[in-house]
């Protein structure tokens, strides 16, 4: 059996974690009835299905759940200034952002699919001959077309989006797209067409922008951002980085992989992201005939409103490191005792992976920094100097531990330094 690389297991990690802490898992999983979550089941009340008994919210109902809670947002920004966020729209036909969100809504309704045979070499660890490559790339033009122009769009906005976005993406599309890119890179490679190979590499860090280059990014944009991240660090140094790595390509390498993006300041922008999409799907999922629904909403958004701007504070004060994540395991504390049953039970929801989280986002601060360090010395061997374990004190180090890498000349290892992650694997630098 095939063992997992490090990235997949960091990203695996994120998407469960996200899944428990994320809106879309509270949503679903408070939208089943009282006697399903009283088994205390988390999944169980997300893999939930029956049939919807309670009417819906009428349409004034509804056109007074949207006022309140653009009144709420209004008032808990005032309250909590940490919350606030500048928007930043742009045209729908040239939003990358919702231009992902619409095709990974295609994707979900079976409208828009890649063909079988496509599938299968994606899956597959082994390059295909050019003409089964090709037979299949040209039979999926059509999406490949699509995702070629979202991911050479450079405009993206969490603004006006539709009315049917609540804060969840599928992730389906846009890892299909990076798929496809990555595995045409690896053909361009094989080619010797570097040009080719360093696009399409550029084009699918750029999808995993779309998700992260956001006014309010979530806990689920910010998993498939690191998803894409990670997916690209991999496929580089097993496939790409080998072919390609003479001096001028290392610069360009060293340019594309650069581990931007990951700091406590980063994390706190997701987190206010988050509230902001809570608190829409707080008033969103409200049903006035359901016992399940908050009947304390307002109350409830204080709450939120108040942790979110605590933790923020956290990771935005001067000297904040990866330490400061810690803070994230206990995203709602305390048992809030001026809030109805339902609402604790929501506070207690997201409450589920919060922890678990935070820790994953480091592993992939390191995993990204690491691959970065290995460019690095690669350059600093190709200028002439020998690899020496000593050369990692002068490259880029962990940021979570604030440690250098450690290398073992003999296996051109890199690994993850003393008290990391026992999840980073270690990477093997290209000859």
């Amino acid at each position: 059996m095939k063992r997992p690389s490090g990235a997949f297991v960091v990203a695996m990690g994120l998407l469960a974690a996200a899944g428990g802490a994320g809106a879309w898992t509270w949503h679903k999983a408070n939208s089943v009835p009282a006697t399903v979550c009283a088994k205390g089941e988390f999944w169980e009340s997300v893999r939930h299905r029956e049939p919807r008994k309670i009417p819906p919210p009428t349409r004034e109902e509804l056109a007074r759940l949207r006022e309140l809670a653009l009144e709420t947002k209004a008032r808990m920004i005032a309250k909590y200034p940490l919350l606030a966020v500048e928007m930043h729209p742009v045209p729908d036909e040239e939003n990358a952002f919702r231009l992902l969100y619409q095709l990974g809504q295609e994707f979900g309704d079976h409208q828009v699919t890649i063909s079988p045979q496509l599938k299968k070499l994606l899956e597959c660890p082994d390059l295909p001959d050019v003409e089964t490559a090709n037979a299949a790339l040209a039979e999926n033009a059509d999406f490949i077309s699509r995702i070629e122009r979202i991911a050479a769009l450079k405009t993206r906005s969490s603004a006006n989006m539709p009315k049917d976005y609540v804060g969840f993406v599928s992730g389906v599309a846009c890892k299909t797209a990076s798929d496809v890119f990555l595995f045409k890179a690896r053909l361009a490679a094989r080619d010797g067409d570097r040009e080719e190979t360093f696009r399409l590499v550029a084009a699918t860090r750029n999808l995993a922008d779309h998700y992260h280059q956001l006014e309010t990014p979530n806990l689920l944009t910010e998993t498939l951002t690191i998803l894409l991240d990670l997916g690209v660090r991999t496929s580089a140094f097993k496939h790409l980085v080998p072919e390609f790595h003479e001096p001028a390509d290392l610069e360009r390498w060293q340019d594309l992989l650069k581990a931007d993006g990951y700091s406590p300041a980063d994390f706190a922008h997701v987190l206010r992201g988050e509230w902001h999409s809570t608190n829409q799907l707080i008033f969103s999922t409200i049903n006035p005939r359901s016992p399940d629904s908050p009947p304390d909403p307002e109350a409830l958004a204080e709450v939120f409103a108040r942790a979110y701007s605590d933790k923020i504070a956290g990771l935005t004060r001067a000297g904040a490191d990866f330490g400061s994540l810690a803070s994230c395991a206990d995203m709602m504390p305390g048992d809030h005792p001026e809030l109805s049953p339902q609402s604790r039970k929501i506070t207690e929801i997201f409450s589920v992976g919060s922890g678990a989280w935070g820790k994953g986002y480091s592993r992939a601060a390191t995993f990204a920094h690491q691959s970065q360090a290995a460019i690095e010395l690669l350059r600093l061997e190709q200028a002439g100097t020998p690899l020496d374990p000593a050369l990692c004190a002068t490259v880029t180090r962990d940021p979570v531990t604030g440690q250098p890498f450690v290398l073992n000349p003999a296996t051109r290892e890199l690994s993850a330094p003393f008290g990391a992650d026992p999840d980073i694997k270690p990477l093997a630098l290209p000859r």
